[in-house]
């Protein structure tokens, strides 16, 4: 098979007289005498996928099976009765696809701000040709190339207050969709993902994953996330402030928004979002730090150069600090 997402197809079943064919039921496993399904995605009622009354059912994601492992199926049809017929016989292929990526690991570098991620190939499986990099602040995400529904509980809530207060048709409450996460496409086994000049989609984001592609153009499964020490300053501030005129810095962290969790029973919702705090450590006295803005406007004896150290935290211990010079010319 190309690929690890595709259909199977069959003849369809032949029904006694004054009954139809109503439901197949599909198993896959790696066993060869198919006594345990590989999972539950592979243990299908056809009635209850977009398959239904069709003679096929396709496997639902890229990533559900490994290249190079020989996998066996067969198939079952029941009657407007109720009643199961015997199976098929057994079925056996394999898949031609890359193997996930290993090994993601993230060089983060303070002082410039960046962060550049690297990977290894899969020895399972063809070799890739490129990657496709996927980046998001939702932990354990998954990567998609379009459009897609994320299910968010009530939200984001910190107190069972707040998740008592949230009823449906708030912003991100329930299902909600959700743009693509892709970012970049490289030839590379490595890609910077945060920096202040970076300006591909899903940047500067919290967390990423790869997928490996091959000449054919199949996908592989998503690698394994790869996330680094939060909060992370990527922002730089501009070097030069002018006399008489308005000095602003946007200052940015990269800070996580969880993931869909329950608490205190089953009460789903993203908890705990991440919220940086900043603190303006020192500064000259014309600038004021509001929220994560730094803004003021110098004044005639403030030419020079002046000293910032501004800082941020979040609330489970993570610190960053960024320190620069501003110098006021007139």
């Amino acid at each position: 098979m190309e690929g690890t997402r595709f259909t199977f197809n069959w003849s369809p079943a032949t029904a006694d007289q004054g009954t139809t064919i109503t439901d197949y039921h599909v198993q896959v496993c790696e066993r060869e005498d198919l006594r345990w399904v590989l999972s539950p995605n592979f243990d299908k009622l056809t009635s209850l996928t977009p398959s239904r009354g069709k003679p096929e059912w396709t496997v639902p994601f890229t990533g559900l099976l490994n290249p190079d492992t020989t996998y066996y199926w067969r198939v079952r049809a029941r009657d407007s009765r109720g009643v199961w017929g015997s199976w098929s016989q057994r079925f056996s292929f394999r898949c031609a696809a890359p193997g996930v990526p290993l090994n993601l690991r993230a060089a983060p570098d303070p002082e410039k701000g960046t962060v550049e991620i690297t990977w290894e190939d899969n020895p399972q499986g063809r070799k890739p040709v490129r990657y496709k990099v996927h980046g998001s602040d939702e932990k354990g995400f998954t990567a998609r190339d379009t459009d897609h529904v994320v299910r968010m509980g009530h939200g984001f809530c910190d107190t069972m207050e707040e998740y008592k207060a949230r009823k449906q048709g708030e912003p991100f409450f329930g299902d909600v969709k959700t743009p693509a996460n892709f970012a970049a496409e490289t030839r590379e086994r490595r890609l910077a993902v945060v920096g202040p000049a970076l300006a591909f989609p899903n940047a500067n984001r919290a967390f990423y994953r790869v997928v490996a592609v091959d000449e054919k153009g199949n996908d592989s499964g998503p690698s394994d996330f790869v996330e680094f020490p939060r909060p992370f300053i990527f922002t730089k501030p501009p070097a030069i402030a002018r006399v008489g005129r308005p000095y602003r810095y946007e200052a940015a962290a990269i800070a996580s928004i969880g993931h869909l969790t329950c608490r205190a029973g089953y009460n789903a919702a993203f908890w705990g979002r991440e919220k940086p705090k900043w603190v303006l450590e020192t500064g000259p006295p014309w600038l004021k730090l509001e929220g994560s803005h730094l803004t003021g406007t110098p004044g005639d004896g403030d030419a020079g150069a002046n000293e910032v150290t501004l800082n941020v935290t979040s609330e489970k211990g993570g610190h960053a600090q960024q320190k620069f010079v501003v110098v006021v010319e007139k």
